[in-house]
């Protein structure tokens, strides 16, 4: 037989049990107490890499573009993520985002020029310094399993630090490649997935607006994977 003071002891443990759940971020609403305590909002950082896929447009001066070629990108990359996708959910899985990346990028293009050595079909290498900003959209923020796909859209600064080779002759046009240094301002637009243990894959297209010289009026387009490993701050 239960005596008086076993059940006392009962209902004190059921209620202290019941109190600690009601004032848990995940038991508020049902409790009644009303919004969660959990924050709104989530930062990331992470390093980031990626192969590149650039394009070129050809010169008033007459025909220089072959072939997309192939590079990559290595830098860092900063996250913010903003709101919760349920009272109950913890902050950032919201449908906005913000981020920005610092990074190293080189675009390579195949050519139709000789180069100073006098090799053929002569690949133009040029390395950046690139600043891309950019805001994330989550269109699936309430799925569980979706809340990590995003598209994104912004643009990307872009600084020339070094073009190789020195020089490339095409349809008897002389272009020396050390004069292709400037900056570029690069919108851009893509999509990507996080998963929930910080790892980001995101497809990526940049639109070149700026001229790589004034004796080479040539704009660059560039496709990019990438790959990177967000830790929550």
């Amino acid at each position: 037989m239960i005596t008086m003071k076993k059940k006392l002891l009962i209902c004190a443990a059921m209620l202290c049990g019941f109190t600690a759940y009601a004032q848990s971020d995940f038991g508020e609403e049902e409790a009644g107490v009303g919004v969660p305590k959990a924050k709104k909002f989530a930062f990331f950082i992470g390093p980031k890499v990626g192969a590149t896929f650039t394009t070129m447009t050809d010169p008033k001066q007459g025909a220089l573009y072959d072939s997309f070629g192939i590079g990559y990108s290595g830098g860092v990359a900063v996250q913010g993520r903003f709101g919760n996708s349920s009272p109950q959910s913890p902050g950032g899985t919201g449908i906005f985002g913000a981020g920005l990346e610092l990074k190293y990028k080189l675009n390579s293009v195949k050519t139709l020029g000789v180069d100073e050595k006098g090799k053929e079909s002569a690949k133009l290498n040029l390395s950046y310094f690139e600043v891309p900003l950019y805001v994330h959209i989550y269109p699936a923020y309430k799925s569980k399993a979706l809340n990590g796909l995003y598209l994104e859209a912004g643009v990307s600064v872009a600084g020339t630090m070094s073009a190789k080779p020195e020089s490339i002759i095409a349809n008897e046009v002389y272009y020396k490649t050390g004069d292709l240094k400037g900056f570029d301002v690069r919108p851009l637009v893509g999509l990507g997935f996080t998963t929930s243990c910080g790892f980001d894959v995101n497809a990526r297209y940049y639109i070149g607006t700026s001229d790589l010289a004034k004796n080479m009026a040539s704009k660059q387009n560039s496709f990019e994977l990438s790959l990177a490993w967000m830790f929550k701050l």
